[in-house]
């Protein structure tokens, strides 16, 4: 597999400005994703729709019920299209989107409500429908990445920097990762790499079925490579330039995980909605 193949990920770009003082920096982000409440369907249009309703109220409870180890599952699928629509207009679009692929491919958008997910999920022989509360949607935990050995050649490779020890280093955190440790992060934006750096590194690592795509402060991608515990993780200012490219040795990166501080607060605004239909 090329670089070029791995869905989400790019090689860094810098765009360079200068002031009048011909002081060179990086162009800073402008612009950051706000909650904004979605728009509710109107009440009378609800009354003819009490499943929506109602399926929001047992949604409202699921918060309660999620733990460390297991999130709260909803199932659409009793809902016609409809309801299904007006179930999307109660929540909104939020700023994550997650694709994985492997033996059920799962499209995943998060709401406005931080931590509640929209899954739909496609096995090939069915799809299915659901809405998730949690840190991060269960399938992507779940979905087993290759896990290969990785190999590095003994030939010299004259076009190559420091790529050879970075991967080292990762096979060895990788092998040795365990939940209990923290993550380990190699910050290839300090580092000297160069392109060749980063092909070499792109061809070697993989892809492992999982790419997430964060819209804040910026733009952050995360793709998983075929090592289990290993993530590519980018970061872009509002510009698209690359500012912060990274390789996250964890069960999954901590900025693709909704905050508990915000889910608690995504269960006060769903509350707050439902009173709307009180």
């Amino acid at each position: 597999m090329s670089i070029s193949d791995i869905p989400g990920l790019i090689l860094p770009r810098q765009v360079h400005f200068e002031d009048e003082a011909g002081v060179d920096y990086l162009p800073m982000p402008s612009a950051m994703s706000t909650y904004r409440a979605p728009l509710l369907p109107e009440a009378e249009d609800i009354d003819q729709y009490p499943n929506v309703l109602e399926s929001m109220r047992v949604l409202a409870t699921g918060f309660a019920q999620i733990s460390e180890t297991e999130n709260f599952s909803l199932s659409l699928d009793h809902l016609n299209e409809t309801e299904r629509r007006l179930v999307d207009q109660f929540l909104g679009e939020g700023e994550v989107s997650i694709v994985v692929e492997g033996a059920s491919n799962c499209h995943i958008q998060e709401s406005v409500l931080t931590g509640v997910w929209s899954v739909h999920q496609d096995t090939g022989s069915q799809q299915q429908a659901s809405i998730e509360i949690g840190p991060v949607p269960a399938c992507v935990l779940l979905t087993e990445a290759e896990d290969a050995r990785i190999e590095i050649e003994d030939e010299s490779n004259p076009e190559l920097m420091n790529a050879r020890p970075i991967i080292a280093e990762v096979i060895e955190r990788n092998q040795n990762h365990t939940k209990a440790k923290e993550t380990h992060v190699i910050n290839l934006s300090l580092l000297p790499v160069n392109e060749a750096d980063l092909h070499w590194l792109g061809d070697k690592l993989g892809y492992g079925g999982v790419t997430i795509l964060s819209r804040g402060y910026g733009n952050c991608r995360i793709t998983r490579t075929k090592l289990k515990n290993v993530w590519w993780v980018q970061y872009f200012n509002s510009m698209d330039t690359l500012i912060l490219n990274t390789l996250e040795i964890t069960d999954i990166p901590e900025v693709a995980c909704a905050a508990q501080e915000d889910m608690t607060a995504s269960q006060e605004r769903l509350q707050g909605i439902l009173e709307e239909y009180a």
